[in-house]
């Protein structure tokens, strides 16, 4: 891969990215299956009766049950994004992420209406003929809080 192939992988995961936030925030979540592959798996610290989610079917099914009522805003920072060969890279993103609901809902983070937390994403990512795609993704948080009290990690 030559210094201009490897500065156009990293800008393409970088809009991949983007694209995820934007899915997301615009509740458009089916826009995932061109973002993420049909066998991604994501790690995260609110699944606690399974550490994985597996397939994007259920990462769609898991996130849409999760997200229904709220309105979300993601924030992304200082990519760190390392290509390891034509076909697979490595990324780390700084993050933020708020999920505000219009009613007291029950909800799988604990918060009656405000949900924020500040971490990292620690991402897999597969070249297809498509373009790349998020393979793995897996979320750490070094600060929480639900309804304006700051959460223990």
């Amino acid at each position: 891969m030559t210094e201009i192939e490897r500065l156009m992988a990293i800008e393409d995961i970088r809009q991949l990215k983007a694209r995820y936030c934007r899915a997301i925030d615009e509740d458009r979540l089916h826009d995932w299956c061109d973002i993420f592959s049909s066998d991604a798996v994501i790690l995260a610290p609110e699944v606690q009766e399974r550490p994985q989610i597996i397939g994007i079917d259920q990462i769609l099914r898991f996130v849409e049950s999760a997200l229904a009522g709220t309105t979300r805003v993601h924030h992304l920072h200082a990519p760190e994004i390392t290509i390891v060969n034509d076909e697979e890279a490595m990324g780390i993103w700084a993050f933020e992420d708020n999920l505000y609901w219009k009613s007291e809902k029950p909800n799988i983070f604990g918060a009656k209406r405000h949900f924020r937390g500040f971490g990292h994403y620690r991402e897999k990512y597969c070249k297809t003929p498509a373009g790349w795609r998020i393979t793995e993704m897996a979320l750490s948080r070094v600060y929480l809080e639900c309804d304006g009290v700051r959460l223990p990690l």
